[in-house]
């Protein structure tokens, strides 16, 4: 949700932009105080909300799986998969 996540540096491809929003992601990021970045996404969570700068019409149920002996994969929010860090047990 930051302009810094904009392609082609990230995938952020809602280009929404709000200084509040920017803020507080940033503020979040260079804490490690899990009670201030809470709060600091509370507050950019709650302006991304009243900007309300796209509706969610529906949401894609994402399934993925991987053998026993394998780890490291995640999929990501678009439904890639991330393999840089896969492993055998």
């Amino acid at each position: 949700m930051t302009k810094d996540n904009w392609p082609p540096t990230n995938f952020t491809i809602g280009f929404h932009t709000n200084p509040k929003v920017e803020e507080a992601i940033k503020a979040g990021l260079q804490t490690a105080d899990p009670a201030k970045r809470k709060a600091a996404y509370a507050v950019a969570r709650r302006a991304i909300m009243d900007d309300c700068p796209w509706i969610v019409l529906w949401v894609n149920n994402l399934l993925g799986g991987s053998r026993a002996n394998v780890g490291g994969i995640s999929l990501q929010p678009d439904a890639i998969g991330f393999y840089r860090s896969v492993y055998y047990k």
